[in-house]
């Protein structure tokens, strides 16, 4: 019987090889081997998706061929789909247009919030990669119709705004994401208007990549709805102010913080708010002058005793219950990079030099050498603060 079984299941793997090749489309390689049936059609000149796609296809590859567009119920038979790439190619517009549902385009973008023109289901599919095209926005519904999404990613296109993505979540069970690629677009900004909700679908998202776009402002509380996000990278973007609450979650889980590249100057008192479990902050190559050793913000020469000016200034009023929420406490496996600052060498920073000399995040620090004042440019941190006598408590 065993023999039988076995003399089976071989059969079967011939038949389904047999199969695959058989109907594999002009133009690309089909494949089965453990229990996956891979269709490679990149480089394949193809100006339309493929048609006659074999019903066991688990992937389609149709990297650097000439799209323009992508339909995404191109496929009746997709039912095993895990993952689809279409890098580099050009398409400009994703969306659905089904002919069993009698609506097109224009009809749907007059339909807010309703999915009834959907009918296509890639209820396997889990890795979508959309790198190197021109893409602006997703479809309305986009993850309605993708609801075990996990991977999406849209590096080196054109997308100015979140908003764009159409991110809503219209079920609960469509909220699967979990790695989300926007490096090297065109968005020049992280709004509370575009994320400050709990129907996003980014409830369950542990990476978010936004570096090497025009970020210029992080709005005090845009992550709040992100509850489980663990890295978030910003590096080689436009910042220069960190408002409190930059990076606070509703889950506290956030452990990574790319910050590098860009011109921050100012760091607030609570930017680090809420954030229990983080392990680096990378502040490699921006304008810090100096850190406070106590919140690990910037240490502000503005003075707070100003008329009209409080502690609480750089907090949206609309989001003072972060106050009472969100406590500035670190664990001790904290690590910061700060190489590559201008670093003011005073008394400002000798504070956060005497620390460093017992227990101290910045793990750099002996290395670190003073931009300012120019008669110590080039010398040792260490040395020049050791040197200095400081008496008022800054």
């Amino acid at each position: 019987m065993a023999n039988f079984t076995w003399k089976m299941a071989v059969v079967t793997c011939i038949v389904l090889y047999i199969n695959a090749t058989l109907s594999c489309p002009r133009r690309c390689v089909c494949s089965y081997h453990n229990g996956n049936h891979p269709m490679d059609c990149s480089s394949g000149g193809f100006s339309n998706m493929v048609s006659e796609i074999p019903e066991w296809t688990t992937s389609i590859r149709m990297d650097s061929n000439r799209l323009q567009s992508f339909n995404l119920a191109f496929c009746d038979v997709c039912t095993y789909f895990l993952g689809l790439s279409l890098r580099y190619n050009n398409i400009s517009t994703v969306f659905f247009d089904s002919p069993n549902t009698g609506l097109n385009r224009s009809d749907i973008n007059k339909r807010p919030g309703v999915c009834n023109h959907v009918s296509h289901f890639f209820q396997r599919l889990w890795n979508i990669n959309l790198r190197g095209n021109i893409i602006r926005k997703l479809p309305k519904c986009f993850f309605y119709a993708v609801p075990k999404l996990q991977v999406l990613n849209l590096e080196e296109n054109q997308i100015s705004s979140i908003s764009n993505l159409n991110l809503f979540a219209l079920l609960a069970h469509t909220n699967s994401m979990r790695e989300l690629y926007l490096g090297r677009n065109r968005i020049s900004q992280l709004a509370r208007k575009d994320m400050y909700t709990s129907t996003i679908n980014l409830g369950r998202l542990h990476l978010l990549d936004l570096s090497e776009n025009r970020i210029h402002t992080v709005e005090s509380g845009v992550l709040t709805f992100l509850d489980d996000l663990r890295s978030i990278n910003l590096a080689g973007n436009k910042l220069g102010f960190l408002p409190d609450f930059s990076f606070a979650t509703r889950g506290r889980n956030l452990e990574r913080i790319n910050l590098s590249r860009n011109q921050i100057d100012w760091i607030s008192a609570r930017t680090f708010a809420g954030l229990p479990k983080l392990q680096t902050i990378d502040l490699r190559a921006n304008r810090v002058e100096c850190l406070s050793p106590e919140r690990w913000s910037t240490c502000q020469y503005l003075s707070l005793s100003l008329p009209g000016l409080s502690d609480n200034i750089l907090v949206d009023r609309r989001l003072k219950h972060l106050n009472r929420r969100f406590s500035t406490t670190f664990g001790k496996s904290l690590r910061i990079a700060l190489a590559n600052n201008p670093l003011r060498c005073d008394c400002r920073l000798k504070r956060m030099i005497d620390r460093c000399m017992t227990e101290c995040p910045v793990s750099e620090f002996r290395s670190m050498t003073c931009d300012e004042p120019a008669s110590h440019h080039g010398n040792l941190v260490t040395n020049v603060t050791g040197a200095l006598s400081c008496n008022v408590t800054m």
